[in-house]
């Protein structure tokens, strides 16, 4: 049963006042009073719950009086002794002591040798927020409230907390009275206390607002030159979150580093950082990203419900990517963004037990990889459909509007289609709202040359991973290249469906054309391109394919995909052949002739999550590798391989050499004859399902002009010269379906055709003949 405060209360706490006694913490107990100040959102309030857990309830007052309460060691229950109206407001001192309880897996309050400290969410606990643990409260997302923290501690020792420091008390007995102030209203699960004895690194940075906001980094004395080292660059991240998520609203920047085991808590101005990651050097500075990055995603803006966790910890991780952007610039934005998609394409759904969507995850994976890295995955294909003003300006905006209060993915969604103008509730249904991913990918490019250039013809074909429907309104980038190494970009949007054409003027003859190249979408694809010039090997990372160069008369673009989806069938006629349903590689590019390599790939088959354990089923000398020159032709057993076991062929673990690459595709396949057989299938037609061969080459004696077009009932077709020999007609729609075919014979100079049980909207009409063909767009309106 959840605990109190996890559902709407009929009152707001408006502020906490909290003191706490820690001069002992040898005993691993707190004593203390908590002040709560509340407004009565009910006409008459008579009863007021508050949680505190496991910690025992010495007596109560409201305002000057006592009151009658009961506690269970989760709820206080308090009687009123008079009701309060609606709007007013009352304070409720409630005196307590006892040892604070921590989380069975993560969070909680900590004595740990000289420290004492809390951490502020309990990943197993219901809620998940867990200020309860040390004063009484309601302990949810949503009631937001200010604080005043007071904590007497031993003489040498410090109390660093939320908020700015008002003063330092020194008692006769030389305890400390430390009391620091939190004037921006937060939630229980940010309010921090760390004790120890402390000292203090301090800076001052200013915001673009024109602020001056104290830096306060507070570690035991022999941390702190290694804690200068580590935070080199806690300066670039404030620079580069206020450039891209707008000012920093908090009164004080805050680290204070305990002895936690289990990663950070992003406590409000005053996180509370693991010593273990003070190494003197930049290793975890991404982990200092993140949880500084919260004072922008969470502690300003904070999730409306667990469910949606993604909207703190998820642009969390986004967060780190953009601190390295601004750090070291695009390629190192770019290659965590390529690792993190990585590995959420490869681990997230074990990890998780099962394909999620990043909103509405339950309980278990509220702090799963699902939330941090494919939420992640998804600020950065928003991004993408965005563009970068448009993305961060409305990010900015967002904050702005929701700042201390808090927001729901359908809050998210609709501020940002207002801000930008993009209707992006198509977006949010397929990347936010639902489970897996899509995969699109290039079935075919045709190419007619013309007196002004060329014309191109792309079918783009997508794909589902674990995803319930299609991905609609897609937008995604085309980028040809010329085998000089021109290029050109288009920008296109998927409509949606199994399979889609494209038609581009270019000025030049394309020898490659790839897409999404900037790797802008986290589909179910993770890849790299590199341009070659000399030998040597290079490392194609997420893409899991190592190459070596031997011979490159010019330079070369060489790009390879690995594809985390199963590979089209095919008819193998080996008997016993079992292709992988797991993963595939495409390897295209500008490929010069003469140009030389081989390349290596691992292989994995040995614990769930491997890249192949749903693939080795027996030795791995069985292993065969598969290649086919483009989409739609059969798998043929690569020529020249050789297997490495590297000691072993039954761990399931090796690598494989696959000598003189080509542009085309590569798969895994293993022979195993105790397998029911499955690899039967005839492999996909192409995107066009008219038997049309759009690798085919332009037929000037096919020539033909539609008249008129666009039209609305009839057409004409008038062939530049009568036909020489019988020809084939197609009329194929958007999506790639064959609507409409016909034979034209020998000597016909012109067609007339009927539009009026067509959609308004563009066609695509070819004459064909074996593997010569003509094709033009037809734009019908009604």
């Amino acid at each position: 049963m959840p605990a109190a405060g996890w559902t709407q209360q009929p009152f707001d706490v408006l502020h906490y006042a909290i003191h706490l006694n820690l001069t002992n913490l040898s005993a691993r107990t707190l004593s203390g009073k908590t002040t709560v100040t509340i407004r009565s959102a009910q006409q008459p309030l008579q009863q007021v719950s508050l949680s505190l857990l496991s910690l025992q309830v010495d007596s109560v007052r409201v305002g000057n009086q006592s009151a009658p309460f009961t506690n269970d060691d989760t709820l206080i229950l308090i009687s009123l002794p008079q009701p309060v109206i609606a709007g007013d407001s009352a304070e409720i001192t409630i005196w307590y002591h006892g040892q604070p309880v921590t989380d069975a897996s993560w969070g909680g309050f900590y004595f740990t040798g000289n420290y004492a400290f809390n951490i502020g969410v309990g990943f197993d606990s219901e809620p998940h927020n867990f200020g309860r643990v040390w004063f009484p409260c309601i302990d949810n997302f949503t009631d937001k409230a200010t604080y005043d923290i007071q904590v007497t501690t031993a003489p040498g020792y410090k109390a660093y907390c939320s908020g700015v420091l008002q003063d330092a008390i020194t008692h006769p007995d030389q305890t400390i009275t430390w009391h620091w102030a939190m004037r921006q209203p937060i939630p229980t699960y940010l309010a921090s206390v760390a004790v120890s004895p402390y000292t203090e690194l301090t800076d001052t940075y200013f915001s673009r607002r024109g602020d001056s906001v104290p830096v306060i980094l507070a570690a035991q004395p022999a941390d702190t030159s290694k804690l200068r080292s580590s935070f080199i660059h806690l300066r670039a991240a404030f620079d580069a979150f206020e450039a891209c998520f707008g000012p920093y609203r908090f009164d004080r920047v805050g680290f204070v580093v305990v002895p936690f085991s289990g990663g950070a808590m992003e406590h409000a101005t005053n996180i509370a950082y693991p010593r273990f990651a003070i190494t003197g050097n930049l290793n975890y500075e991404t982990l200092m990203a993140h949880e500084f990055s919260h004072h922008w995603w969470g502690n300003l803006v904070t999730c409306t419900s667990a469910e949606d966790m993604w909207l703190n910890e998820g642009w969390a991780v986004y967060a780190e990517h953009i601190f390295l952007e601004k750090t070291y610039g695009k390629p190192a934005y770019q290659k965590a963004v390529r690792s993190n998609h990585r590995e959420v394409l490869q681990y997230a759904h074990i990890r998780d037990n099962g394909y999620r969507a990043v909103s509405g995850v339950p309980h278990a994976y509220t702090y799963g990889s699902t939330v941090y890295k494919k939420g992640a995955d998804v600020a950065h294909t928003l991004r993408g459909y965005l563009g970068d003003s448009l993305f961060f300006n409305c990010l900015t905006a967002f904050l702005d509007s929701f700042q201390f209060g808090n927001a729901s993915s359908y809050d998210f969604r609709d501020f940002l289609s207002q801000c930008s103008g993009v209707h992006l509730q198509t977006f949010f249904d397929n990347w936010v709202f639902h489970p897996g991913f899509p995969h699109f990918s290039i079935d075919s490019l045709s190419v007619q040359q013309t007196a002004s250039g060329c014309e191109a013809f792309v079918w783009i074909r997508q794909r589902l991973k674990e995803a319930p429907v299609f991905y609609t309104s897609v937008p995604l980038e085309l980028t040809f290249f010329s085998s000089s190494l021109d290029s050109v970009t288009q920008k296109i949007i998927f409509p949606g469906g199994d399979c889609v054409y494209f038609q581009f003027h270019l000025d030049f003859y394309p020898a490659f054309v790839a897409l999404d190249l900037h790797e802008k979408i986290s589909d179910a694809i993770t890849d790299k391109y590199l341009h070659i010039t000399d030998p040597g090997s290079y490392d194609f990372e997420e893409a899991l394919m190592t190459v070596y160069v031997s011979e490159v008369p010019t330079e070369a673009i060489l790009r390879i995909e690995h594809n985390w989806i199963a590979p089209d069938p095919g008819k193998t006629s080996v008997a016993g052949l079992h292709i992988s349903s797991e993963r595939y590689w495409k390897i295209d590019g500008v490929i010069p002739a003469g140009f030389t390599a081989d390349a290596v790939v691992q292989y994995d088959g040995a614990t769930l999550g491997s890249t192949d354990y749903g693939l080795i089923t027996n030795s791995e000398d069985s292993l065969v590798v598969l290649y086919r020159a483009k989409p739609g032709m059969e798998w043929m057993i690569h020529p020249a391989y050789s297997i490495n076991t590297q000691g072993s062929s039954t761990n399931k673990k090796g690598q494989i050499t696959i000598n003189q690459i080509a542009q085309g595709e590569y798969a895994l396949a293993i022979r195993d004859f105790s397998r029911q057989p499955t690899d039967t299938a005839a492999p996909p037609a192409p995107c066009v399902f008219a038997g049309i061969n759009l690798n085919g080459k332009h037929s000037a004696e096919l020539d033909f002009e539609i008249t008129p077009n666009p039209v609305n009932d009839s057409f004409l077709i008038t062939f530049s010269n009568p036909l020489k020999q019988p020809m084939t007609f197609s009329l194929i729609s958007l999506y790639g379906a064959r609507l409409q075919t016909g034979v034209a014979e020998a000597g016909t100079s012109q067609i007339a055709l009927s539009a009026s049980g067509l959609y308004g909207g563009t066609y695509l009409w070819i004459a064909h003949n074996g593997n010569t063909f003509v094709a033009k767009k037809l734009i019908v309106i009604h």
